[in-house]
Formats: structure tokens, C-alpha cells, sequence
């Protein structure tokens, strides 16, 4: 089932990284070079489709998806959606410091 490397890094608690990525993985890897945009908001960023009706496989459709509105669509589902990580939607500095960096990193104003 498990790979050496991923059983290894299992009984040392840490993490085993496939070299071989699946779309999704390769989207939240972009998605987590935007200023604010951790692991698990990566991951719900690539694998959504609650945004334009299509996962967005990288930085820039994600941008030119937000930019038809400034943003605003991107700014509701990453304050509101249930798919967010709830820590990360109940932590006071998401909505008054992460979610503008990160509509301003993909160039949307709102």
C-alpha cells in the first residue's frame, strides 16, 4: 500500500512527497506561492469547483476567474464557503489581513 519513502516519513511524523503529482497537487502547489494561501486553502483552491463552475489548475485562471468581478465572488467563497477549513475561517487575521493579500496578489482590488 505505502511506499518505503511514505512509510518512512509516516513512522518519523513527517511527510513523503510523491514526484509524481496529480493535477490538483500541482494546482495547490502554485495556489501556496500566493502570499497568505496555506496548505489546506490550497488544496480547497485546486480541487473546488464552486469557483467559475471548473478547478482552476493555476495562478493565473484563478486571477482571471476573480478579476470578471474584482474579486468579489473569490472574496465571498474564501470568507463564507463551507469548504474552507474552519480554523482558518474562525482565525481573526483571515478576513482582516489574509483574504485582502490574497485578492490583492491576484490582482483584484475589492
Amino acid at each position: 500500500m505505502y511506499s518505503e519513502s511514505e512509510l518512512q516519513a509516516a513512522l518519523e511524523g513527517s511527510r513523503a512527497w510523491n514526484e509524481i503529482l496529480s493535477p490538483q497537487e500541482k494546482a495547490a502547489q502554485e495556489f501556496m506561492k500566493i502570499e497568505g494561501v496555506g496548505e489546506r486553502t490550497a488544496m480547497v483552491l485546486a480541487t473546488t469547483t464552486s469557483l467559475g463552475g471548473t478547478q482552476h489548475r493555476d495562478r493565473d485562471s484563478l486571477a482571471k476567474w476573480a478579476a470578471e468581478d474584482g474579486g468579489a465572488m473569490l472574496k465571498r467563497f474564501l470568507l463564507t464557503s463551507e469548504e474552507m477549513p474552519e480554523n482558518v475561517l474562525l482565525w481573526p487575521a483571515w478576513p482582516a489581513r489574509f483574504v485582502p493579500r490574497i485578492l490583492s496578489h491576484l490582482g483584484c482590488e475589492n
